[in-house]
């Protein structure tokens, strides 16, 4: 079963000479992949009360100052249209 979202195949094997034909089918697998990894996730994160934190302790933190910056982190990437709204 193939999950929503999952890189499309595999990369082709090397084979014993290469040929155009062979290069030509890595780079179309390797333009698949980059459009899967390229597209935004829209599931409509919202985030509220954060205060914006970019770096902590690992061995102190909190799990208020860790919510801080996953909550930073996903911010940044909804400012970069790597989240949805």
């Amino acid at each position: 079963m193939t999950h929503r979202g999952a890189i499309p195949g595999r990369l082709p094997a090397a084979p014993k000479e290469y040929t155009q034909a062979w290069g030509n089918a890595l780079v179309n697998q390797l333009e698949r992949i980059h459009r899967l990894l390229s597209r935004p996730i829209n599931v409509g994160y919202t985030i509220t009360n954060v205060t914006e934190q970019r770096a902590f302790d690992a061995d102190t933190i909190t799990h208020a100052e860790l919510s801080d910056v996953v909550g930073t982190l996903m911010g940044d990437m909804k400012d970069r249209g790597m989240l949805g709204d």
